[in-house]
């Protein structure tokens, strides 16, 4: 997680100013260079599944790892538009197939007591790419004002590349007694109605969560009025705190359960919007909410993939992961196109932060009619 998100698709918020200022991108040019990693990466959702069962998780893995480090390469190189676009593109396809099939692969490899804590061990390479990146880019960008960007492209294509290669010699493939033995009816996933309702989950939080990562910096500064420096302050303090978010809940619905963990998470997260809402006039209480927020946010992918991991048998487990990513990619898509609208609009973030908080409860509702199914039925959808 660390090489193929902390260190691809989440840096890229941190090396995308640098880049666009050195190559006089417009803010059009940059937006469609950023979209690029996000389109590749649900490219990737909607194919990795098929792939990890045609070929197997080791192969897919190293692939993905090796198209991320061909775009970091391109990054590094880039000179125009185009190549920027492909060289995103490349690594967002990459961090997509990486991603999922190391889920997966975890999955497989850990039984349902300890897999929550595994994953959630796992993510956490998501927060420390993200802290690591964002700091490299300020090391070097004071030095190498002009080409800073483009070395910690280069310290990152590096890296990358190192992961895979470590991944060639020591990551096996499962033993064949867990491989899949059974050809399911794939189609069947795709009409199965808990599935698309566990997408639609992951939409919700895909869609509520863009507020907490896009755009907290910007309503701490204009709404709240901090500093630009208290703001970094407060959102690097909430990356350091996210890292253990996977390892807590992951580890917690492994005793309690999968749907109940990931009903109190969305109820915490909707009901810490909301307070942000009400309190917007004092900072140390913004402060500690926005770490209470953190310490829940990787909780979601953690037990939603491990619950996935759960019910689903090992061959549709991979193709379900890549569909409801698919779905929680779309509602990172959507989420910033609705809630910009709604900011030019009314000027303020006030029903920014109370949209986001509805959907979000909407999603904790989803969550809590999966765990009344599940505690009513003995056998849930899908696992034989």
């Amino acid at each position: 997680m660390l090489a193929c998100l902390g260190f691809a698709r989440f840096s890229l918020g941190a090396t995308l100013p640098f880049m666009g200022e050195a190559l006089h991108f417009s803010y059009q040019q940059m937006g469609l260079v950023a979209s690029a990693t996000f389109f590749g990466y649900l490219v990737s959702a909607m194919f990795v599944g098929y792939a990890v069962n045609a070929f197997s998780f080791r192969k897919v893995i190293i692939a993905s790892l090796v198209l991320i480090s061909i775009g970091m390469v391109g990054n590094y190189v880039v000179d125009y538009f185009i190549n920027a676009y492909i060289s995103c593109l490349f690594i967002g396809i990459g961090s997509g197939g990486a991603n999922i099939a190391t889920l997966n692969f975890v999955n497989q490899l850990f039984d349902k007591q300890t897999r929550g804590k595994a994953l959630g061990v796992v993510n956490s390479g998501s927060g420390i790419g993200m802290v690591i990146s964002g700091m490299l880019i300020h090391l070097l960008i004071a030095p190498f004002p002009e080409y800073g960007w483009r070395m910690s492209y280069l310290v990152m294509f590096c890296f990358v590349l190192s992961v895979a290669v470590l991944n060639s010699f020591f990551l096996e493939e499962l033993a064949h007694g867990r491989q899949m033995k059974r050809k399911e009816q794939q189609s069947s996933i795709y009409r199965n109605k808990f599935v698309w309702l566990i997408g639609i989950i992951y939409f919700t939080w895909g869609f509520s969560y863009m507020f907490f990562s896009t755009f907290l910096v910007d309503y701490l500064i204009k709404d709240v009025h901090v500093s630009e420096k208290m703001a970094a302050y407060y959102f690097a303090s909430a990356g350091v705190a996210s890292i253990f978010s996977g390892f807590i809940w992951g580890g917690l619905s492994g005793r309690i359960g999968r749907w109940i963990t990931l009903f109190f998470i969305f109820f915490i997260q909707a009901s810490i919007l909301l307070m942000m809402f009400f309190v917007t006039d004092h900072a140390i209480f913004l402060y500690f909410e926005t770490i209470g927020y953190a310490l829940t946010l990787w909780g979601v992918p953690t037990v939603l993939i491990a619950a996935v991991g759960d019910v689903m048998s090992e061959r549709q487990a991979p193709i379900v992961t890549g569909f409801v990513t698919l779905l929680l990619g779309i509602g990172q898509w959507v989420s910033p196109i609705v809630l910009g609208w709604v900011l030019n609009v009314y000027e303020n973030y006030g029903l920014v932060i109370v949209l986001s908080s509805l959907i979000c409860y909407i999603g904790a509702a989803g969550c809590f009619y999966l765990y009344t199914y599940d505690k009513k039925s003995s056998i849930f959808y899908g696992h034989q």
